[in-house]
């Protein structure tokens, strides 16, 4: 006679499946978010600009903007929110440096003291910064079906801190679905996914049982702290005397901001 499975070892098993699944699209979401909010410091000048126009360029066309925008653009000639010596609008639109950082780079050097010395703001000096290119963060697109292999990405998982147990237990059709289905929710790349630190431990912590999109960016991204965001920025490469610069209050408005843009 054949025994078929107990109900509640067959619940048993089915939720450590759930629980695994979200294990690993927490990791990827995790990747994504990691880099988003890398990103905030890079464009700080950009999403915080009330004109995206050169210094010269205000200047000369002066005559076309309201007594409102004047007033904010005064504004920012008389006030220097970093203390560096250099006020908010020199900042945005003559030097392109963080108006909330003292030291943009993070050298050693406030921007006052290295443009003053004919040193770029933007570079840590001693590198050559000349021939650094960016890919846009708008041009980044999803990696075709299958693109990753399933060895593949059990090794970067793996990499990126997702337990090794969970992942080897996971058959490679499992894996490569919810690889698939996380992708097409989150917009992760492949370069993100193997270029990124390690994924912190409290990670299932962070992520909601509900893992749509819309429960992503509204349940878990818009209710991050200061401190998981000072985690976050820290494991994705932003370095602690950076970061010791800016104010709670100051970091949650411009991630606040930047989830806006």
């Amino acid at each position: 006679m054949e025994i078929s499975p107990h109900p509640d070892s067959e619940k048993k098993s089915q939720d450590q499946i759930q629980k695994r699944q979200r294990i690993i699209t927490g990791t990827l979401v995790f990747v994504g978010l990691a880099a988003f909010t890398f990103g905030i410091f890079r464009i700080i000048g950009t999403i915080n600009s009330p004109f995206k126009m050169k210094s010269t360029e205000i200047t000369e066309t002066s005559f076309l903007l309201n007594s409102s925008q004047e007033a904010e653009i005064d504004q920012l000639r008389n006030k220097d929110t970093d203390n560096d010596g250099l006020s908010d609008f020199d900042e945005l639109y003559s030097y392109k440096t963080s108006p909330y950082v003292r030291d943009s780079d993070s050298d050693g050097f406030n921007d006052k003291e290295e443009v003053d010395s004919g040193n770029d703001p933007n570079c840590p000096r001693d590198q050559n910064c000349s021939v650094t290119q960016t890919t846009p963060l708008e041009e980044a697109t999803l990696p075709a079906q299958g693109e990753l292999s399933s060895e593949d990405l059990r090794t970067t998982l793996k990499n990126l801190g997702a337990p090794a147990n969970l992942v080897d237990t996971m058959d490679d059709a499992t894996l490569q679905q919810v690889y698939e289905q996380t992708l097409a929710e989150t917009g992760v790349t492949t370069d993100q996914l193997t270029n990124t630190g390690e994924v912190p431990s409290n990670l299932e912590e962070l992520v909601p049982s509900d893992t749509s999109s819309q429960a992503i960016t509204l349940e878990m991204l818009q209710s991050l702290d200061a401190a998981q965001l000072r985690s976050l920025l820290q494991q994705s490469g932003v370095d602690e005397a950076t970061l010791s610069q800016v104010d709670d209050a100051t970091l949650e408005a411009l991630y606040q901001q930047a989830l806006g843009e």
